[in-house]
């Protein structure tokens, strides 16, 4: 091997290992800062949901959709849709974790908020208080709850790197 072939192959080398530690050093800070995004809207969101679920509970509040207005539909709508909007701005994030669960809350609120604001009125005649809306009630309550324990449990050793 002449020294010309020495040096380009000794380059070859440096370059794919810089790459390789250039990757691995970009990839644990997105991960990181990823990570932080992820806990602070899971932050939010997840009480948010539980609290707000659980306050339309029917055993609760029995007669909260007996008498809905049009405008208070359009309103809500338009607060899911700026929610949503906000979440899947901030973090569309699709990866396998739990973080991409909160991107498709992000398109889920977004979608209720354009049904509520378009559709009003039907939306509002098509509701019923039901067996089948307790139990996505009660789904709901569980992801708020799987999301506040996400974002304020502790971090593991692997995450704090």
């Amino acid at each position: 091997m002449t020294t010309t072939e020495v040096h380009r192959a000794n380059l070859v080398h440096d370059l794919v290992l810089n790459s390789i530690l250039l990757y691995r050093w970009t990839t644990r800070a997105f991960n990181r800062g990823t990570m932080e995004k992820s806990r602070s809207i899971a932050g939010i969101a997840g009480p948010t949901l539980v609290v707000m679920v659980l306050a339309e509970l029917k055993m609760w509040n029995p007669t909260l959709y007996d008498s809905q207005i049009t405008p208070l539909v359009y309103l809500s709508g338009v607060l899911f849709f700026v929610a949503g909007l906000a979440i899947v701005r901030s973090h569309s994030i699709w990866t396998v974790g739990w973080q991409t669960s909160l991107t498709i809350l992000g398109w889920l609120a977004i979608l209720l908020g354009m049904a509520r604001m378009f559709f009003p009125e039907l939306y509002k005649s098509q509701f019923k208080n039901d067996g089948f809306t307790f139990a996505i009630e009660l789904l709901l309550i569980g992801f708020g709850v799987f999301l506040t324990f996400k974002a304020y449990s502790p971090l593991s050793k692997a995450n704090q790197k």
